[in-house]
């Protein structure tokens, strides 16, 4: 093993997102999710969540959202729906499979539009019919990256817009996962494995034109938060690990 996939191990097992290899149970995203619910919105300095945030905003920065038909696929507990709604949609819809999440995100959005899907096609919607798709740390679940991508294509207008982030194919290159914590035991969520060229190659053959692409590593803005666990010798080894992507892609065609 290369000295930098130590120490991205190193930098993942003190990480409150991710935990140790030893006694971890692998879960399928829905009933990982079932399970997470409970703690999800409560977790404290999460750095995975904390730079996703920040790649999020900048592929939204200039999209167009007022006045739109927006819907978030893998919506959980609605963690951009503040800064969807302050974009003023003409409707935001919430897409998931786990009930739970989305009962979470009712909570706090008592009359949000919420849709439980239970297979590949979203059929709640017509084709064409949808003007931004939203999906975040959702993509690398799907059984088949290409049958997903197909369908939230076959939501989108003409010149509609895709904002899709996800967990670093590099990270997981470099043995790094999903992981929570649940009643005192440790969980690992199954995720498919892919790189950024076959993400594009998928783009491009479904006719997906990249208008936004960023990418974050671990960095000075979330040292704060490994400090306070006092972890900061595993901030230094970690540094420059890219850990999460995002793009914002239009419909040519």
């Amino acid at each position: 093993m290369s000295s930098a996939a130590q120490w991205a191990r190193t930098l993942w097992r003190r990480a409150r997102h991710v935990l140790p290899l030893r006694s971890v149970r692998r879960l399928a995203p829905e009933d990982a999710y079932r399970l997470w619910s409970e703690t999800y919105d409560s977790e404290a300095d999460n750095v995975l969540l904390a730079l996703e945030r920040h790649v999020f905003l900048g592929c939204l920065s200039d999209a167009s959202v007022a006045g739109k038909v927006v819907v978030d696929i893998g919506c959980g507990t609605g963690r951009h729906w503040d800064s969807l709604l302050s974009r003023q949609p003409c409707q935001l819809h919430g897409v998931d499979t786990s009930a739970e999440m989305l009962a979470r995100l009712r909570m706090r959005y008592p009359d949000a539009r919420l849709h439980r899907r239970t297979g590949t096609r979203i059929g709640e919607f017509g084709d064409g019919c949808v003007d931004l798709v939203v999906s975040t740390l959702m993509l690398g679940y799907a059984r088949d990256l290409r049958d997903e991508l197909r369908e939230w294509t076959r939501l989108l207008r003409l010149g509609g817009e895709i904002i899709v982030t996800e967990f670093h194919p590099e990270a997981l290159r470099q043995g790094m996962m999903r992981t929570f914590v649940h009643r005192g035991k440790t969980y690992e969520i199954e995720h498919e494995r892919f790189t950024v060229e076959e993400l594009r190659s998928l783009f491009q053959s479904l006719h997906l034109e990249i208008v936004c692409f960023l990418e974050r590593t671990l960095d000075e803005s979330v040292r704060a938060s490994f400090e306070r666990q006092n972890h900061t010798d595993a901030y230094f080894k970690g540094f420059g690990i890219p850990l999460v992507l995002g793009f914002r892609l239009r419909r040519a065609r």
